[in-house]
């Protein structure tokens, strides 16, 4: 990447390991929240009596919401910038959840998490770009690491599952999502202090805000000489004039960034379909392994499960940064989950055990890196245009997900077409990653002038 990039005059500080953690929780507590789906789905379908397929509308809802909401804030964070959407997206999770813990019924629920799914789009689109265009570029690999949070966010149900298993069935679930409301409204509070990102403020000509912002946020000891010399430099080379929702939308859809739009939508729709497909039903799927003749060995296994995917990312995080690159490392993790997701065939204990952990380690592990080399492959000005437009697929993927999977489960004993059926599009998944742009050291603006018209 071009060292006169605006990235390149940021030096790493306090400003940076607080995005670390406000973007790491929220999405930590978006992918908990989402994870969190299929225990309040086993709680219900015990307090409530419906079947997969009626339970398939609470995840349906979300992800729908999570669809409008990749949209609106990846275009609203490109049009007026990232911090109007960071500071307001994990309100609407709290708002979601606090209206869903009150839920007498399935229709109720199911329209709360609509709303709840709008905050997750937006914390999946704008948290990373923001964290990624405060970052130094020589610190832009800890995206990956950010996934730490993320991974741990993921194991938070089960260990509240646990914590509250002497709560009654009826108050369980309720108490489950309300600790995570919680959590995400002590998150939602300290991005009211977070600034414009001094990547969008150079996009936009706005030299001057972004001299101050550069000036407050670099440790005192950074040097300042032709500070403001070399923010003028870092600006676009190319005219930046305000650009439509619908033009951002086309430049995606043109050479030279086509390809990479294309490969990256059917990268996050393979992965999420079966991701969301396995996740909402994940006790099922145990339970028909012959696993977990109670909640308490369910929850168990969820929350070993889920553990295992954080050193899943911390070994991303050291992958992506030296010579294994961020392509090999999503490429390989990818291929590793296709073959692992197969262990829900056996019947055997300590061969699920063992091959689930493994298969959620990979799991967290290409997760971590889509994160990273997603946001890196595009140009600042459709930089979110581009991430909401991939959670989209991720979201399009994720309401279909369900439905198939409660319609194999009411028609099926077993795990076996289940597991087939969901594996083809990891599959899918990690043949399209082979073709995508290694983006450790890569300057996107190398792609040249978009095509804006």
């Amino acid at each position: 990447m071009k060292d006169n990039s605006g990235e390149s005059i940021l030096v790493f500080g306090k400003m940076q390991k607080i995005l670390f953690l406000l973007c790491g929780g929220g999405w930590g507590i978006s992918m908990g929240i989402q994870v969190s789906l299929g225990i309040l789905l086993n709680e219900i379908y015990n307090e409530w009596g419906i079947t997969y397929i009626e339970q398939s509308l609470i995840p349906i809802c979300t992800m729908i919401g999570v669809f409008i909401g990749s949209y609106f804030w990846g275009i609203l964070a490109d049009k007026y910038g990232r911090a109007i959407a960071f500071n307001k997206v994990l309100l609407f999770i709290v708002l979601g959840i606090g209206i869903g813990v009150f839920s007498p019924d399935v229709w109720m629920l199911a329209g709360s998490y609509l709303i709840t799914g709008f905050g997750i789009g937006g914390s999946f689109t704008v948290d990373g770009n923001v964290f990624l265009e405060y970052c130094p570029l020589e610190k832009q690999y800890l995206l990956t690491g950010i996934s730490v949070l993320s991974a741990v966010g993921a194991s938070i149900p089960a260990a509240l599952a646990l914590a509250f298993n002497s709560v009654s069935d009826f108050y369980r679930w309720r108490f489950i999502q309300g600790a995570l409301g919680i959590i995400a409204l002590l998150l939602s509070l300290p991005r009211f202090c977070i600034k414009e990102t001094p990547t969008f403020l150079i996009s936009r000509h706005k030299l001057t805000q972004a001299l101050e912002l550069i000036s407050e946020i670099n440790p005192p000891s950074t040097p300042k000489d032709n500070l403001r010399e070399r923010i003028l430099s870092a600006s676009p080379r190319h005219n930046t004039k305000e650009k439509t929702s619908k033009q951002q939308l086309m430049a995606l859809t043109r050479k030279p960034v086509v390809k990479y739009t294309v490969l990256y939508i059917f990268i996050w729709f393979g992965t999420a379909f079966t991701f969301n497909g396995l996740a909402n039903f994940l006790p099922v799927i145990l339970t028909r392994a012959g696993f977990g003749q109670t909640n308490i060995d369910l929850y168990t296994m969820m929350l070993y499960q889920q553990l295992a995917g954080i050193p899943g990312v911390i070994l991303a995080t050291f992958m992506v940064k030296g010579w294994f690159g961020r392509k090999k490392t999503l490429a390989l993790s990818l291929y590793m989950g296709f073959g692992l997701i197969f262990c829900f065939l056996t019947s055997n204990y300590w061969a699920l055990l063992i091959l689930s952990l493994l298969y959620f380690f990979f799991e967290n592990m290409f997760y971590a890196v889509m994160f990273c080399i997603s946001p890196e492959t595009f140009p600042p000005e459709v930089r979110n245009t581009a991430i909401g437009i991939f959670g989209s697929a991720n979201t399009v993927a994720s309401i279909i997900a369900p439905l198939i999977a409660g319609i194999i489960l009411d028609n099926t004993s077993d795990n076996l077409i289940f597991t087939i059926a969901f594996s083809t599009s990891i599959l899918l998944a990690a043949v399209c990653s082979t073709w995508s742009v290694e983006t450790r050291n890569f300057d996107p603006e190398s792609f040249g002038k978009l095509d804006f018209s």
